[in-house]
Formats: structure tokens, sequence, C-alpha cells
């Protein structure tokens, strides 16, 4: 499975110590087959962070230098959004104990991806209805295009996310070991954009 995501070779590449760091937003839609990942975005802790990324700002995202800079993106120690989410102390408490192992890969545990993604599209869909219905045609978006573009996408993955789990695909393929509480299946807050 893990071949199906796009950039995987690079992270092997960086031979970053597995056990402190997680793989975090859309290499879950990858992995569940609903489409392919853009980028390959990277959840570190705080040792790693110092060990060998001490000279980047802790308050920002930043690519792993390289060949795969663009493409392999380390998110912020102190501002990223995973380390403020329900019930979560920090971003060294998401990558120690809010993790899934998956062919040798950490990998965020799908729920709080879920939750990150719920909590971004509310901010966006609030964002949204402040949007006059005629501003939001494609040729008269102006400054708001990028914010309905990301709320259309993230719109559309809830979609297949919901089609996903309708069909019990979860059940029947090499996902099947993940439990209901690590896809967020027992979290209310999630049923609505993923069931």
């Amino acid at each position: 499975m893990i071949d199906k995501v796009k950039h995987i070779q690079g992270l092997f590449d960086e031979n970053l110590p597995l056990g402190e760091f997680v793989i975090i937003n859309s290499i879950w839609l990858t992995l569940m087959g609903l489409r392919t990942n853009g980028d390959l975005d990277l959840l570190l802790s705080s040792k790693l962070w110092k060990e060998r990324f001490s000279d980047k700002p802790k308050s920002l995202s930043f690519g792993i230098p390289g060949p795969f800079e663009r493409r392999l993106r380390v998110h912020s120690i102190d501002s990223g959004p995973y380390g403020k989410l329900v019930g979560v102390k920090d971003n060294d408490d998401v990558v120690y104990n809010h993790r899934i192992i998956l062919e040798g890969l950490p990998l965020v545990k799908p729920s709080l991806y879920f939750q990150y993604k719920v909590n971004r599209f509310l901010v966006m869909d609030q964002a949204m209805s402040k949007i006059p219905k005629w501003k939001k045609n494609i040729f008269l978006q102006g400054k708001n295009k990028k914010l309905i573009s990301k709320w259309e996408k993230d719109n559309n993955d809830f979609k297949l996310i919901r089609s996903y789990f309708s069909s019990d695909r979860s059940k029947r393929e090499n996902l099947s070991h993940i439990t209901n509480e690590q896809w967020g299946l027992d979290d209310e807050f999630l049923l609505p954009y993923i069931i």
C-alpha cells in the first residue's frame, strides 16, 4: 500500500528516525484509495527538530532541504494545528502517542487527521458564508479563489470519505486492523463528516 504514496522514496532517503515523526494529512486519502496525495506532510518530535532542524524557525513550516524540498513538508512545531486538537497536549504527544504503524511507517491516527480536516473546513465554511453567491462564480472569485478552491477540495474529500465508510471498504481492505476509535467512528464531532 505504501508504494501508492507519492514522494515516499524521498522520505526513505532522508532516513529520519521512525520513532520521532509521524506522517500526517492526505496520505490517509491515498491509503484509503480515494485520491493521490500532493505532497508528504510530516510532524516532528521536538527531539528530532533539535537534532536535525534547529536552524529552522519553530513557528513556520518548511520543506526538508534537498531534491524533495517542495514535496516533503514539515509542519510547525509551535503553531501547527495538530498540537492544538482535542485530546492532544502538543506535537510530541501526537508523535509519540497518537500514531499507527503501517508497513513500518508511522502515521498519525486517521481520527486526528479527520479532526484537523473538519476544524479547517468549519473555519473555511464560516468564511464562505460571508461571500456573496455571485462572487463564487469561477470568473468572479478574485481574492476568494484560493479559499473557494480549498473549500471545494475539502468538501469533495468528505464525500469520498463518507463513500469509503458507507461501502464498508475499511473492513475489507488492508486497513481492516484499524479500530473504530482510531478511525474516529466513535467521535460524535466527526460522524457527520465521515459517515
